[in-house]
């Protein structure tokens, strides 16, 4: 009984480290595939990316004076949203807003300047932070920088990027 008691901690490891391993080839596999693509640069592939992107986190009301505003708490997604709105538009980067939701127990100048220096937005673009208040019922999921609202004040914007989306659906589908 003792020799089975000290060598599962052995066993448990040899797993997590095979697991490990067989992770570690996806990702080398997928930045291998992905280096080969080369369409990666081109607008329309870019601008593919950022309408499905935008159509799966981005403010969908059907409100036709809603302005462009994309959130996560994925500091990778926001900054490749970010880059590839810049890239596909002309926009005007001093009209780019952020808007930053916070747990209680986030520091909030750390956070801003976090997604200021991630951004290299100034601190009059960061629009406002909301804090939300502490639930004593709720359980949640601690996240790293609170959630980042991307806001760009052009309804025409948002509409061609929804309707590029649905575009790229339509063709997908019907081309069966």
């Amino acid at each position: 009984m003792k020799w089975l008691e000290s060598i599962r901690p052995l066993a448990k490891q040899a797993i997590i480290s095979k697991r490990n391993n067989e992770i570690e080839l996806i990702k080398q596999k997928s930045y291998e595939e992905v280096n080969k693509w080369q369409e990666v640069h081109s607008l329309e592939f870019q601008n593919a990316i950022l309408s499905i992107l935008y159509w799966a986190e981005g403010q969908k009301l059907p409100d036709r004076g809603a302005p462009v505003k994309f959130a996560n708490t994925d500091p990778k997604l926001i900054l490749l949203f970010v880059q590839l709105l810049k890239n596909c538009y002309k926009i005007d980067e001093r009209k780019l807003k952020i808007l930053l939701y916070v747990h209680w127990y986030h520091n909030k100048k750390a956070v801003k300047e976090y997604w200021m220096k991630l951004l290299h937005i100034n601190e009059d673009q960061i629009y406002k932070i909301y804090t939300k208040k502490r639930s004593k019922t709720k359980k949640f999921k601690r996240n790293f920088m609170g959630i980042c609202f991307v806001i760009y004040h052009n309804v025409d914007l948002r509409q061609s990027i929804m309707h590029k989306a649905y575009a790229i659906q339509k063709r997908i589908i019907d081309h069966k």
